[in-house]
C-alpha cells in the first residue's frame, strides 16, 4: 500500500485509491502512519483527536475508531493492533510518504553532483502537497505533531535552490526564490540565495539593494541586524562590485550593555523530582523550538494558562530546565505574583529586577516603566535567552518584560486567559486537570508502596481531589504525615467532611492552603461575576449553559455570556462547548461554602427553584418538538425572572437534549434532593422519548424509579400510573420483562382507579410491545387489540394508529399477512394524516417485515430504507440499528450476502455504541 500525509491522507491499494471517511478515523490513521510502525499512546491519541482533556467516553469511541478503521483498511488493517496502552500500526516507513520525505532530504544534503542533487531534491520537494494532514487533524493538532516537516518542508526547498543556483541561476530560480523569501522572511537562506542567485543573473545592483532594503526592515521592526551570513554575502558582492564594505553599511547603533562582565543568568526555581505526566503539554512547547538551529522570526511565547492549583508553574519551571541547555545566555525567573499572596509586582519593579540581574548599574535603570522597557529590550537584543514569568495577573502585567527581538523565548503561566497575549500570537497552552492514570503516577511518586496496596483508595481520592495537582500533593503529605493512617482512611476523611477544602490545607503554608489559593481568584471577579460564582455551587453539574446562567442569576442573556466569560477567564470555569462551561468538584465546594457564608437560605432556595423551572419549561417545549402528538402534561408557570429556551423545530430541540441530557438526569436527583418532588417527577416525563431514540434505558429506568417514589410523596394518582407505565417499557428494553409486567400492572390498576382510559390503552400497547419480545405473539396481539378498543372509544387519533401498527405486526408474527397488510397501511395513512414522523417511521419497518414475508421483496426495500430516513431524522438510533437488522435479513433472503453484512455490521455497531443486548444477535448473524 501507499500512504501519503504530506497534505491531505491519501491512502492506495490493489491500485486504486482507498476512501477512510470520517475525519476522525483520518485523523487516527496519519498520527499511526507517523509513528511508522511504533506504539503511539491512547491518551496522545486522545488528546490529538479530541483537543485537550477528552470527553467521557472518548476512549471508548477511539476503540470504535480503530475498528472502522481496520474495516477502511480491508487487508491491511490487521496490521493495525493494539499494543500495551496504545495502537500501532506496522508498516513499512517506505510506504508513508513523510518517511521517503525525511529521508530523500537527509540522502540529498550528501550528495556531490549537484546535477544528481537537483534532480533528488524536485523529486523530493515533488512529494510535498500542502500542509501536514490537512484534511485530519486541527490546526492546533497539526501544529503539535507537524512542525518538524514543516521545517523539513523549508529546508528541502533552500536545498533545492541551491542546487539549481549551483547548476546554473535563470530568472525563473529568481522568481522563486522571492516568493520563497516573502514566505519566510526570518529564514537566512531565502535572502542569501537570492542575493547570490541576482548577482549570477547580472543583477547585482539590485542584490545590493534587495540588502539595504532588508537591513532597513530588519533594524526597524526588530532592533537587529540581519544575520551574519546575509552581511557576509553582502561584503561578497561589494568586493566583485568594486566597493567597500565599510563605506556602502552605516555602523550599527550598539545596544546598552552590561559595563563590565556580568555571570550568565540561571535563575529558574528547582525541577519537581517528582513532576509527572503532561506529555501532551510538553510536546507543544517542545514544537516551539526549531529540530536544531536557532530561533529566528518573531519573538516566540508560550502562554500556560489553567485554574489555581492545576500545576501551571510546575510545567514551566520543568520544561524549561528541559531545554535550558538551547539557550546559552542564561535563563530570566520572575514571580510577578498576581495571584496572591500579597499585592502583584508592578511591572516596572519587575523590570528594574531583571535589569539588576543581568548586569545593568542601578543607577542606569529608569524610574519610569516606559524607558525601562526600551531599556530592557535593547539589552535583551541579540540574547538567546529563556525567560519565564510566572504567575501574571493578565497579558498586560506581563507584557513589559517579553523580548522584543528573535533569538529569545518567554513562558507566561497565569489564571488569566492571555487574551491579549494569545492574539499577538503567542502560543497557548491550555492546562486541565491531570488525567486519571497521571493522577495514579503523581500519589504513587509521593506515597510509595502504599499505594500499590490500596488501588481502590488511591482512585477515590483521586476523585475527591478533581485530579486537581495541588489537592493530590496535599493528601500525599497527608499520607506521608500519618504513616499509620490507611489510605483508605483518608479518602473517608476527606469523603466525609462537610467541608473537603479544610482537609486540603497542610499547617497554614498560603500556598499550599487550597481555599486560600482559590480564594485569590475569586477575590480578583467583578461583583457580579462573584454572585454567580457561589450560585454555580447550587447547579447539579455536569455543565451550564449561558441561558441557564440567566435564569439561575435573573440577568438579560448577554450579561449572562459576559459574566461567563469572566469566570472563564480567571479559570474559575472552563468551556466544555461553545456557551458552555464547568468546574471541577473541589471549586464547586468552594462555591458552596462561599453561598453558604454570603448568601441567604431564601436567596438560594429561590435561585435553584428558578433553575429548575429553567429546565422543566425548557425540556418540556423540546420534547412536545421531537413527539408532537404526546398526550401533555400540566406544567404551572416558572417563577419569576427565568427565561426558558424554545426550541424550534425538531432538529434544535434535538440538539438541546443532546447538550442537556446528562444536565437533566442530574437535576432529576437534585430536585429530590431539595425537596422538590414535583420538579423530579415532570423532568423525568419530559426525558423518556430522547432517552428511548438515543438508546439509554438505564437511564431512562434511573429516572423512572425516582419519578414513582416521588409521586407516591405526593401522593399524585396521574403521576404515579405514568410513572409505573414508563419505567415498566424502560425495563422490558433491559430484558427484565417481568418487573415490566408488574410496573404495567400498577399503572393499569391506578388508571382504573381514575377512569384514565388513554392511560389504560397506553399501558396495553407497552404490554404488547413487552409480548413481543417474549415471542408470546398470541397474547401481545390480545394486548394490542385491547389498547386498540380503548384508543377508538376514547377517539384518541394517534394511539389508534400505534395500535394499528402493533395490531398489525402481531399478526404477520402469526403468518396473517394479508390481514397485517391491511392494518399497517391503515396505521400509515392515519400517521401521515397526524404528520407523525415517528409513527410513520415505525409502521414502515412492520410493512416491510410484511412484504418480506409475502415474498415482496422490492416493495420491502422500499419500506425499509424510507424508514430508515424518517429514524435517522429524527435520531432514533435503537429504532435505525432494528431496521437495518431487518434488511440484512431481507438481502440474505435474496441471495446478496454482501449487502446484507453491510446493513448488519451499521446496526453492530449501533447496537455496540448503545451496549444493548441485540448486539450478540446481530453479531451471530455476521459470524454465520
Amino acid at each position: 500500500m501507499d500512504f501519503r500525509v504530506l497534505g491531505p491522507l491519501e491512502v492506495y491499494g490493489d491500485g486504486r485509491r482507498l476512501d477512510i471517511g470520517r475525519r476522525r478515523e483520518r485523523g487516527l490513521l496519519g498520527l499511526l502512519l507517523l509513528a511508522a510502525g511504533a506504539t503511539v499512546q491512547a491518551d496522545r491519541l486522545l488528546s490529538l483527536l479530541w483537543e485537550g482533556d477528552p470527553p467521557p467516553g472518548a476512549r471508548r469511541q477511539l476503540s470504535v475508531n480503530v475498528s472502522r478503521l481496520r474495516g477502511q483498511l480491508g487487508g491491511a488493517g490487521e496490521a493495525l493492533v493494539a499494543d500495551g496502552l496504545g495502537y500501532r500500526l506496522k508498516v513499512d516507513p517506505d510506504t508513508v510518504d513523510a518517511h521517503r520525505f525525511r529521508s530523500a532530504v537527509e540522502r540529498a544534503a550528501t550528495v556531490a553532483d549537484p546535477k544528481a542533487r537537483l534532480a533528488l531534491l524536485e523529486e523530493t520537494v515533488g512529494l510535498w502537497r500542502g500542509p501536514l494532514l490537512a484534511d485530519a487533524l486541527s490546526d492546533h493538532a497539526r501544529l503539535r505533531v507537524g512542525r518538524e516537516f514543516d521545517e523539513l518542508h523549508a529546508g528541502a526547498v533552500e536545498l533545492l535552490c541551491a542546487a539549481w543556483l549551483d547548476v546554473g541561476a535563470d530568472e525563473g530560480l529568481v522568481a522563486r526564490l522571492f516568493g520563497l523569501a516573502e514566505q519566510h522572511p526570518a529564514r537566512d537562506g531565502p535572502h542569501v540565495l537570492l542575493m547570490r542567485a541576482l548577482d549570477a543573473c547580472g543583477r547585482t545592483t539590485e542584490a545590493l539593494e534587495y540588502y539595504r532594503d532588508l537591513r532597513r526592515r530588519w533594524v526597524e521592526e526588530f532592533g537587529l541586524e540581519p544575520a551574519a551570513t546575509i552581511q557576509e554575502t553582502h561584503r561578497q558582492l561589494l568586493r566583485g562590485y568594486g566597493e567597500s564594505p565599510a563605506a556602502a553599511v552605516p555602523a550599527p547603533r550598539a545596544a546598552p550593555q552590561p559595563a563590565a562582565p556580568w555571570p550568565v543568568p540561571w535563575q529558574l526555581p528547582a525541577d519537581a523530582s517528582t513532576f509527572t505526566g503532561r506529555e501532551p503539554e510538553l510536546g507543544a512547547l517542545d514544537a516551539l523550538l526549531p529540530a536544531g538551529g536557532t530561533l529566528a522570526g518573531p519573538v516566540v511565547v508560550a502562554a500556560i494558562t489553567g485554574t489555581a492549583g492545576v500545576g501551571k508553574t510546575a510545567l514551566a519551571v520543568h520544561w524549561a530546565h528541559r531545554v535550558a541547555d538551547r539557550f546559552p545566555d542564561g535563563n530570566v525567573y520572575v514571580d510577578l505574583r498576581g495571584y496572591g499572596p500579597g499585592l502583584p509586582v508592578r511591572p516596572v519593579d519587575a523590570l528594574a529586577q531583571v535589569l539588576r540581574s543581568l548586569g545593568v548599574p542601578p543607577e542606569q535603570i529608569p524610574d519610569d516603566e516606559a524607558t525601562a522597557t526600551a531599556l530592557y529590550r535593547s539589552v535583551q537584543a541579540g540574547r538567546r535567552r529563556l525567560i519565564v514569568l510566572d504567575n501574571a495577573h493578565d497579558a498586560e502585567h506581563a507584557r513589559p518584560l517579553l523580548p522584543g527581538a528573535p533569538g529569545s523565548l518567554a513562558v507566561v503561566t497565569s489564571r488569566s486567559a492571555l487574551t491579549g497575549l494569545i492574539i499577538g500570537g503567542a502560543t497557548m497552552v491550555g492546562l486541565d486537570l491531570l488525567p486519571s492514570a497521571d493522577a495514579r503516577r503523581f500519589l504513587a511518586r509521593r506515597i510509595g508502596p502504599r499505594a500499590e496496596r490500596e488501588p481502590d483508595a488511591v482512585d477515590e481520592l483521586i476523585a475527591l481531589c478533581s485530579r486537581l495537582p495541588l489537592a493530590l500533593a496535599v493528601v500525599a503529605a497527608r499520607a506521608a504525615g500519618r504513616p499509620a493512617w490507611t489510605l483508605a482512611s483518608l479518602a473517608a476523611d476527606l469523603r466525609t467532611s462537610r467541608h473537603p477544602l479544610a482537609r486540603l490545607a497542610d499547617g497554614g503554608d498560603a500556598a499550599t492552603d487550597l481555599r486560600r489559593v482559590l480564594s485569590w481568584s475569586y477575590h480578583s471577579l467583578s461583583r457580579p461575576a462573584a454572585r454567580l460564582f457561589r450560585l454555580t455551587g447550587l447547579h447539579p453539574g455536569p455543565d451550564i449553559s449561558v441561558a441557564a446562567v440567566a435564569s439561575l442569576a435573573v440577568v438579560e442573556p448577554d450579561e449572562a455570556h459576559d459574566l461567563v466569560a469572566e469566570l472563564l477567564r480567571a479559570h474559575l470555569m472552563v468551556e466544555t462547548a461553545p456557551g458552555r462551561g464547568t468546574s471541577h468538584d473541589l471549586l464547586l465546594a468552594y462555591a458552596v461554602e462561599l453561598g453558604e457564608a454570603e448568601d441567604s437560605a431564601a436567596e438560594r432556595a429561590a435561585a435553584l427553584r428558578r433553575l429548575l423551572d429553567h429546565y422543566l419549561h425548557t425540556a418540556f417545549a423540546a420534547a412536545l418538538q421531537l413527539y408532537p402528538v404526546r398526550n401533555p402534561i400540566q406544567v404551572p408557570a416558572p417563577a419569576a425572572g427565568v427565561t426558558p429556551e424554545r426550541p424550534d423545530g425538531h432538529d434544535q430541540a434535538r440538539a438541546w437534549f443532546d447538550a442537556e441530557h446528562p444536565v437533566l438526569l442530574a437535576a432529576i436527583r437534585r430536585a429530590v434532593d431539595a425537596g422538590l418532588d414535583p420538579h423530579a417527577e415532570r423532568l423525568a416525563w419530559t426525558v423518556t422519548d430522547y432517552l428511548h431514540r438515543t438508546g439509554r434505558w438505564q437511564d431512562w429506568v434511573t429516572c423512572q424509579t425516582i419519578a414513582v417514589a416521588a409521586a407516591r410523596r405526593l401522593d399524585d394518582t396521574a403521576a404515579q400510573a405514568r410513572a409505573h407505565r414508563s419505567l415498566g417499557r424502560g425495563l422490558a428494553q433491559l430484558g427484565q420483562f417481568d418487573r415490566a409486567h408488574t410496573e404495567f400492572g400498577h399503572a393499569l390498576r391506578l388508571y382504573a382507579a381514575s377512569s384514565d382510559v388513554v392511560g389504560q390503552a397506553q399501558t396495553r400497547l407497552y404490554e404488547a410491545f413487552v409480548l413481543d419480545r417474549q415471542r408470546q405473539h398470541e397474547r401481545a396481539l390480545e394486548a394490542a387489540q385491547q389498547a386498540l378498543a380503548l384508543y377508538r372509544a376514547a377517539e384518541h387519533l394517534s394511539g389508534c394508529a400505534n395500535a394499528l401498527n402493533m395490531v398489525g405486526w402481531e399478526s404477520t408474527q402469526l403468518n396473517r399477512h394479508r390481514e397485517a397488510a391491511a392494518y399497517c397501511t391503515e396505521a400509515l395513512r392515519l400517521h401521515e394524516r397526524l404528520d407523525d414522523a415517528a409513527g410513520r417511521a415505525a409502521t414502515l419497518d412492520s410493512l416491510g417485515g410484511i412484504h418480506h414475508s409475502l415474498g415482496e421483496h422490492e416493495q420491502a426495500v422500499d419500506c425499509y430504507e424510507r424508514s430508515l430516513v424518517l429514524f435517522r431524522q429524527l435520531g432514533d438510533r435503537y429504532q435505525e440499528a432494528e431496521t437495518l437488522t431487518h434488511l440484512g435479513d431481507l438481502r440474505t433472503a435474496v441471495g446478496d450476502p454482501d449487502a446484507a453484512a453491510r446493513a448488519w455490521r451499521e446496526a453492530l455497531a449501533i447496537l455496540e455504541e448503545l451496549g444493548h443486548a441485540d448486539a450478540d444477535a446481530v453479531r451471530h448473524r455476521l459470524g454465520s
